[in-house]
């Protein structure tokens, strides 16, 4: 049984989301906030302040490929920048570039979804930032799901912008 942490993984380092840093050209950085990963910078990239950061998938790194493909969560990986690992709630890995996007490319039939507990994920889920944009200013509240919603929840809009569901 291949699991994500057999995969062809990318060197990374962890930065604080609170401080976006410049990309080092060799390397991923996975933005965490209060210790949960946001967002993966691939290398040499560069970010525009005016948009939110790229969305990742966050799963356990000992999860099954198949079953971690056939996921909810995947079934929205074309715009995702990186699969990022964990284990025991720390950052383990990161799986993006051409061996992910042909992977997300070739994914099995979805299964049947799981539930969503608290703490580190058991099944993929998706981390995105909401895009709603409030007299210039984006929200970019980043919040995660097994899955795209529908409807759309209200976002916990962290900037305080007038209320709003959250925007894919």
């Amino acid at each position: 049984m291949a699991t994500l942490r057999d995969q062809r993984l990318s060197d990374f380092v962890v930065a604080d989301a609170s401080n976006l840093p410049v990309v080092p050209p060799d390397r991923w950085i996975v933005l965490v906030d209060d210790n949960r990963p946001v967002s993966a910078i691939a290398p040499a990239t560069r970010l525009d302040p005016a948009r939110p950061v790229p969305a990742i998938i966050v799963a356990p790194a000992d999860l099954d490929v198949d079953a971690a493909l056939a996921s909810e969560a995947f079934a929205e990986a074309a715009d995702v920048s990186a699969v990022v690992l964990v284990d025991g709630g720390t950052v383990v890995g990161v799986w993006g570039g051409p061996s992910l996007a042909n992977a997300a490319a070739q994914r099995p039939a979805r299964g049947a979804p799981g539930s969503v507990l608290p703490g580190t994920p058991t099944i993929p889920v998706i981390v995105r930032s909401c895009t709603f944009t409030d007299g210039g200013t984006i929200c970019a509240t980043a919040s995660s799901f097994p899955g795209k919603p529908f409807p759309m929840p209200a976002c916990p809009n962290a900037r305080h912008l007038s209320a709003h569901d959250f925007h894919w």
